[in-house]
């Protein structure tokens, strides 16, 4: 059997955990070969010291069954992962994670986790065997639901989720078949709501993703916008879905609905559902105007906690009848006495902790609608929504290797030749092409908007005829920060999706994995980012700064304009910060004369957070300057340990790797002083410049941000659009022949292709850190700067050897094994 996608992992299990009169499924459709053989006649087998009684249920990655365990005489759910999933050691060690955090939850209202092990090599999850009914199954017999009862339901999941997220653990997927309603035996009376599954958990902050097949985590009917959109979440995220679930209950509807998983999204990014009151006259107003703030677009304007939701519900309770006093007779719930429902931390109904006066700070303010609110307009929307396109067409010609024995003057941009108006072709096909970023994991932060910005080049070309009189349309793939998932991404991209070429990458180590694959189906890249250099090949066009474009000027930045002698270098531990790092130690060494010297160097894995001994390092060293090439998140830990230790927090810091946009998001006071390098900042002021934040800001939000690799990622896509154009026709090689011969005014100015090695002529700037965060340009060249990507102080063969030892130093990968 083919395994799945390994994000796929934490999707099986998602069905609800019941003990009904016959079990679900049949076992004689299941192969059940992993257990061993049954002790007790009727018995499908035996697993660990557990007796498998029946199936309750079966996903694509696993099963539930009613089980006994023989050592406490206890009846239990047990869910086991497929073998064929087991057996890839990271599919294992990802379950029997995430089950041991959930594990560490205790509470009423979450359901109990007894047990979490392996049986061989098949890991497995034993929980409390519940009684009753799911809320999806209560919905689906009879809603709209009452609402005293609704709201008891949703004041015990948010006791759970209260729970969860004081242990920093996010649910990511609170939707009706993951709330249970437990009864005290099958067909008996209501005893309280428990949340289920665990399965897609994750600490707060951590990386949330759609799979590298466009699949997304979570379901998308209760999913937040920003979960969706692949930003660090919070537990407002998991009050977000709450409220969805709310909106279904008290309505019968979902509050976005879609037929496809496209629909749902786009619907998420731009509908505001009616007010609660409006679909359903018997919903109180406070109640309403809750629910509403709980959808919230932006989390800042929903409840700041679970906590807070269970206070709004109390106070709301208060003002209904018994929440059980109502209950449908053939619902299996049945009446209780109010006021008995108390959970580990909470108060009974009789005894609110907020009063219902205080719920008016959930009504809209004067003028607006009760509704939630609609998207707000720094949020990055339109990458979820396109996620799941896959398109397939035509498989493009050849590629040939780019010859141009007419080299222009080395110091003059090359001649630009006028482009072909598109020509309709024969065939109105639509033309695929892949985008390729990490949507999840330590660099989505700094990709993602780099899908944007090349979805939106997309829009602009299909709007002024598209590609040859064709319509281009995305394929967009999630490398999950991980080389190996943009290897096979790459590979599925243009085996599967037949897209003629691809958009992506950032770091180079997820370049380097993908170039063979490029380079194997005769196919071509748009690289976006800076870059250590070192590297030509006909099948990418590099759309970043080369060495003598960013690093070098920024390393005589430093120490001409600065006078720094003393350098520390950071950097996260992969092909670029150390490659670069070689580069800056020949440099200083090519300066005869010069004091200047490295005092120390550190470097972590990608994504780590384990910063202390790095700033330790530093402070002992007493350098007068860091050189920062650390990429992703870890950049956060970075400055904050930074300017926590009194020796280190006023050493100025020149960063290679961190973009305008990034200073939204990271502590810009404390950054105040620092430096970046990049081709252009928004203080530059350019009418190209400013007419391209101007369309990122009215598609993506007024606080959006501009950064290099943005900016290189929408030109490359108009560079590729009118080479094809100018070719007249879409085969590799014509349209490469033409890439030379054509330009863009993009952003940074007029951009244009260096024959002789597929780069770009770009400036170079330095820029400043403000404390409100702008970077004002301290530093810059006259005219675009011809790319060298291989620096002179060693030759190519010697550039070649320094980076086949380093790649057989990493056992044959792009970045430094953990060890």
């Amino acid at each position: 059997m083919t395994v799945p996608n390994r994000d796929q992992a934490t999707t099986a299990f998602n069905d609800p955990v019941s003990q009904t009169e016959s079990g679900v499924g049949k076992s004689g459709e299941e192969n059940y070969s992993f257990l061993e053989p049954p002790v007790e006649p009727g018995d499908l087998g035996q697993l660990a010291q557990y007796r498998i009684l029946k199936l309750l249920g079966a996903g694509g990655m696993g099963y539930v069954f009613a089980a006994e365990d023989t050592h406490l005489a206890r009846k239990v759910a047990l869910k086991v992962m497929r073998p064929e999933f087991a057996s890839d050691p990271a599919f294992r060690e990802r379950f029997l994670v995430e089950a041991r955090a959930a594990a560490g939850l205790t509470s009423d209202y979450i359901v109990t986790v007894y047990q979490v092990g392996t049986a061989g090599d098949v890991p497995f999850q034993a929980i409390q065997l519940l009684t009753g009914e799911s809320l999806q199954e209560r919905i689906q017999r009879a809603a709209p639901m009452p609402v005293a009862l609704s709201c008891l339901i949703l004041r015990h999941a948010a006791e759970g989720l209260a729970v969860a997220h004081e242990k920093h653990l996010i649910h990511r997927d609170i939707k009706p078949a993951n709330i249970w309603l437990e009864s005290n035996r099958p067909g008996g009376s209501f005893r309280r709501a428990r949340l289920l599954d665990f399965g897609l958990a994750r600490s707060d902050n951590r990386d949330t993703k759609l799979t590298a097949t466009g699949v997304i985590v979570g379901t998308p009917h209760f999913m937040s916008p920003e979960q969706a959109s692949g930003y660090p979440l919070d537990g407002r995220s998991d009050v977000f879905s709450l409220g969805c679930v709310a909106y279904s209950m008290l309505t019968g509807q979902m509050a976005f609905e879609g037929t496809t998983t496209m629909a749902v999204l786009m619907a998420l990014a731009s509908h505001t559902p009616p007010s609660l009151t409006e679909k359903n006259p018997a919903v109180p107003q406070e109640l309403s105007y809750l629910v509403a703030a709980m959808m919230a677009k932006e989390p800042a304007g929903r409840p700041a906690s679970a906590v807070e939701v269970c206070d709004a519900l109390d106070a709301i309770l208060t003002t209904l009848p018994d929440p059980l006093a109502d209950m449908d007779p053939d619902s299996g719930v049945s009446s209780r006495p109010s006021g008995l429902f108390r959970g580990p931390g909470s108060t009974s109904v009789g005894n609110p902790r907020t009063a219902p006066s205080s719920l008016s700070r959930y009504a809209p303010k004067s003028g607006a609608s009760s509704a939630a609110s609609p998207p707000s307009a720094n949020r990055r929307w339109w990458p979820f929504a396109v996620a799941g396109v896959a398109l397939v067409a035509s498989a493009l010609g050849l590629f040939a290797l780019l010859k141009n024995n007419n080299a222009p003057d080395p110091q003059t941009p090359p001649a630009v030749l006028p482009v072909t108006p598109p020509v309709a072709a024969a065939s109105a096909e639509p033309i695929p092409v892949g985008v390729l970023h990490s949507l999840s994991g330590t660099m989505a932060l700094s990709e993602s908007p780099v899908v944007d910005a090349v979805l939106l080049a997309i829009d602009e070309v299909n709007a002024a005829g598209g590609v040859l009189g064709r319509q281009l349309v995305p394929v967009v793939a999630d490398g999950a920060s991980d080389p190996e998932v943009f290897q096979k991404e790459a590979e599925r991209l243009l085996k599967q999706e037949k897209v003629g070429v691809i958009f992506g990458c950032w770091t180079s180590a997820s370049r380097k994995a993908v170039r063979p694959i490029i380079e194997r189906h005769n196919s071509l890249m748009f690289y976006p980012v800076q870059y250590e250099g070192l590297e030509q090949s006909p099948h990418i066009v590099y759309l970043g700064s080369t060495p003598n474009q960013q690093l070098i000027p920024a390393l005589e930045y430093l120490i001409k304009r600065e006078g720094k002698k003393r350098l520390f270098v950071v950097g996260s531990d992969y092909v670029y910060p150390r490659a670069a790092y070689e580069i800056i130690k020949d440099t200083i060494k090519a300066n005869k004369g010069t004091d200047v010297k490295i005092v120390g160097d550190a470097f972590m894995p990608l994504g780590s957070k384990d910063v202390a001994k790095m700033v330790e390092a530093i402070a002992a060293a007493k350098p007068d300057a860091i050189v920062n090439m650390i990429n992703g998140t870890t950049n956060f830990d970075f400055f904050r340990e930074l300017n926590a230790n009194p020796a280190t927090e006023n050493l100025p810091v020149m960063s290679l790797s961190i973009m305008e946009r990034d200073l939204r998001v990271l502590d810009a006071k404390s950054l105040a002083g620092d430096f970046l390098a990049g081709t252009y900042f928004e203080s530059v002021g350019t009418p190209l410049g400013n007419a391209f934040m101007e369309k990122i800001r009215r598609r993506y939000g007024q606080e959006r941000r501009y950064s290099d690799p943005t900016a290189a990622a929408y030109s490359g896509v108009h560079l590729w659009a009118r080479a094809a154009n100018a070719a007249g026709k879409l085969d590799l090689d014509s349209v490469t022949k033409a890439l030379p011969g054509v330009s863009f005014e993009g952003p940074v100015g007029e951009i244009k292709i260096e024959p002789l090695n597929q780069h770009l002529w770009l400036p170079a700037r330095i820029g400043r850190i403000r404390a409100d965060g702008s970077v004002e340009s301290v530093d810059e060249s006259i005219r675009p700067l011809r790319p060298e990507p291989f620096p002179p102080t060693r030759t190519r063969d010697q550039w070649d050897r320094y980076l086949s030892n380093l790649f057989l130093d990493w056992d044959g990968k792009w970045q430094a094994p953990v060890r």
